[in-house]
């Protein structure tokens, strides 16, 4: 996969629910969580 390509919602939706919601914040300051339950808004 090239930096250049733009991911599909599927890929971004599949790998965030492979992680565990309320693991450590990312540099965001957001957990997986989060963005697990704003996925529709966010993209």
């Amino acid at each position: 996969m090239s930096l250049g390509l733009l991911l599909e919602y599927d890929e971004i939706k599949g790998a965030l629910w492979d992680l565990k919601p309320f693991k450590v914040p990312g540099v965001d300051g957001f957990q997986p969580g989060f963005y697990k339950k704003r996925l529709r808004y966010c993209g």
